[in-house]
C-alpha cells in the first residue's frame, strides 16, 4: 500500500512483495520478440499424472501434440493435468 510521508511516496513491504512476485510470474509467462519463452518446471505448475475434474493436458489450449506444453518443460503426459490448464477456444 502506498502512503505519503514528508512529501515522499512510500510503499509497504507487502506492496513491494506482491509487485515483485507478480512481475516475476508475468515475465516468465510472456513471449519475447524472438518467440523465446522461459518454461516452468512440472513442480512449479503442480503437474499430476491424474487429471483433475476432467481437465487433461490433451484438452488444454497450451498442450502441443504429441507430448509437450507451451509453458511447461519436458515431456508431458496427455492424460496429466496442472493448475495452469486453459480451455481451448471453440
Amino acid at each position: 500500500m502506498a502512503r505519503i510521508h514528508n512529501g515522499n511516496l512510500h510503499f509497504s513491504r507487502r506492496a513491494w512483495l506482491i509487485g515483485g512476485i507478480s512481475a516475476g510470474w508475468a515475465s516468465a509467462l510472456l513471449v519475447g520478440e524472438a518467440g523465446a519463452r522461459a518454461k516452468l518446471s512440472k513442480e512449479a505448475v503442480r503437474f499430476s499424472a491424474a487429471a483433475t475434474d476432467g481437465k487433461t493436458c490433451r484438452s488444454c489450449a497450451l498442450f502441443v501434440e504429441p507430448s509437450s506444453c507451451t509453458f511447461v518443460e519436458g515431456t508431458i503426459d496427455p492424460n496429466g493435468s496442472c493448475w495452469i490448464w486453459r480451455a481451448k477456444d471453440g
